[in-house]
């Protein structure tokens, strides 16, 4: 529960954070981050270590999971891509990249 608030009100920190600071933004890891992906982290290791404890306990992959967090995976995957990639782009963005930036 409290991995699920801190990633909710670290997303909202964050848009808040983007709206009053988006001129001066000089690095990816910004407190607000922090907050979101700090919950994003926690909830991820909660699922991937009862998917991995149940398969040890001989259930079969596609079963390991409780009904229903099948889904809750592929958004962990998908979260996580998407927050790497939104590290490579801030990050390439920030030095002034030519090939990344607008305009």
């Amino acid at each position: 529960m409290v991995a699920l608030v801190c990633k909710t009100l670290g997303g909202y920190y964050d848009l808040f954070f983007h709206a009053q600071e988006a001129e001066v933004l000089e690095t990816f890891f910004t407190p607000s981050l922090y907050f979101l992906y700090a919950g994003f982290t926690t909830m991820a290791l909660v699922t991937f270590i009862t998917l991995f404890l149940n398969h040890r306990g001989g259930i079969q992959w596609s079963d390991s999971l409780p009904v229903g967090y099948s889904l809750t995976l592929i958004g962990i995957i998908l979260f996580g891509v998407g927050g790497f990639a939104d590290l490579i782009i801030s990050t390439t963005q920030l030095k002034g990249d030519s090939r990344t930036t607008p305009g």
